[in-house]
């Protein structure tokens, strides 16, 4: 039986120091609809917790652990995930607009029906993910290890796919529109066709965190 707490205030009391989550063991925790928005959760433990519909926008994930977890529908925009590791994670129809998901670690989890808009991935590990008819709009997602993620219907737009690992990705009926992929690794032909080409100006344009 998980634990529920009905507030924000009610966890930060008991599980909390100063108004932060940072470093806590927040695991097997029902934190469902929780407005948890602009919390330090960073280096924080949830493993075997629900946060399904909870609202994480701009909260600080730096280097968060999460594990068995249950997070469909949970607002992560403009979350900072910088160096996080997620492995068998549920969480379908998520918001990720405006990430940084630089160096992260998202093992074996269903991130299917998902929004990337603005997303910087760079260097992360996503492989054996399920990205099944997200978007990616305007995304940085280049040296990332995409192995055996599965991409079916999903919708590439103005996006770096740069050095770029798709080998045994399944990329069925995906789609491409403006893209880089420079150097980037795949099997047989370019699943892309064309799209990498015409005008690059957008690339400039893409979102940037600190320390890149």
């Amino acid at each position: 039986m998980l634990k529920r707490f009905e507030s924000r205030e009610s966890l930060l009391a008991e599980k909390g120091r100063e108004g932060s989550l940072a470093g806590a063991d927040l695991s097997f925790l029902d934190l469902s609809g929780l407005d948890l928005s602009s919390l330090d959760l960073s280096e924080a433990v949830l493993s075997g917790s629900q946060l399904q519909g909870a609202n994480l926008k701009d909260a600080n994930l730096d280097h968060v652990f999460v594990q068995d977890a249950f997070m469909a529908g949970v607002n992560l925009s403009g979350v900072n995930l910088h160096g996080g590791f997620f492995q068998r994670v549920e969480m379908p129809g998520c918001d990720f607009s405006g990430a940084d998901m630089r160096d992260m670690r998202l093992y074996l989890s269903n991130a299917s029906s998902s929004t990337f808009a603005d997303v910087v991935f760079s260097r992360s590990e996503l492989q054996g993910t399920d990205f099944t008819g997200s978007t990616f709009s305007r995304c940085r997602i280049d040296s990332v290890n995409m192995r055996e993620t599965t991409l079916e219907d999903a919708a590439f737009a103005q996006c770096d796919l740069s050095a770029t690992d798709l080998r045994k990705a399944d990329l069925h009926s995906a789609t491409y529109d403006q893209i880089i992929a420079t150097d980037a690794l795949y099997y047989g032909k370019p699943p892309w066709g064309d799209a990498d080409h015409v005008d690059t100006d957008w690339r400039d344009k893409l979102v940037t965190f600190d320390g890149e």
